[in-house]
């Protein structure tokens, strides 16, 4: 019986530790991060895609796409929609993938995730691409039961609202279609990892 009711025990502390770590935001971005990274630096002949496909298994992308846009998502016209926000994934895949050709793989160390509520919460880490830390923090929520990354600011600098901000100032004389025709040819920008102006 004294045995039996040990085997409890144990097997209970495994499974709440287990529910635990599976909880913890961190962990899957740290995943994620991780084989990103190796798909990068690979020999592969389709990172983009790879990268894409990858993350997509992982994390819905279109919620941090959809909160980049902000107001302007009913802007778009419906028919226009599906085709923007893939386009949007395929510029900053892009812009991500030539920003770090000829780089050395970067360091990432993760602090402590800051649980903001029950369903908010912030995974702070350091990127080392040079001697010189950057401070990029994921901000994240619960959607389904699924930790999905709502914002991610770089030094202090929220990527939703930096590019909220540039598609509020497009749409104040533009179109849906003119949008597409815009991303479209930020596509063909050989510098496009320098920068990524709508």
């Amino acid at each position: 019986m004294k045995i039996f009711r040990l085997f409890f025990w144990v097997l209970a502390f495994f499974l709440a530790n287990h529910l635990w770590a599976t909880n913890d935001p961190s962990i899957k971005i740290k995943e994620t991060s991780e084989c990103v990274l190796e798909i990068l630096y690979s020999e592969s002949q389709d990172i983009d895609k790879e990268i894409l496909a990858y993350l997509s298994k992982n994390y819905n992308l279109n919620i941090i796409i959809r909160r980049t846009l902000g107001r302007n998502w009913n802007k778009i016209d419906s028919a226009h929609q599906n085709k923007v926000v893939e386009l949007i994934k395929r510029l900053v895949l892009r812009a991500y993938i030539d920003g770090m050709h000829g780089k050395m793989k970067p360091e990432i160390k993760y602090s402590k995730t800051r649980y903001l509520s029950k369903k908010r919460a912030e995974v702070p880490t350091f990127v080392y691409l040079s001697d010189k830390p950057l401070a990029l923090t994921y901000r994240v929520g619960l959607v389904s039961d699924q930790w999905e990354i709502f914002d991610i600011v770089v030094e202090n600098i929220s990527i939703v609202l930096t590019y909220r901000n540039q598609f509020d100032a497009f749409f104040d004389n533009n179109t849906s279609e003119a949008l597409i025709e815009k991303l479209e040819t930020l596509l063909t920008n050989e510098n496009l990892g320098k920068s990524l102006p709508i």
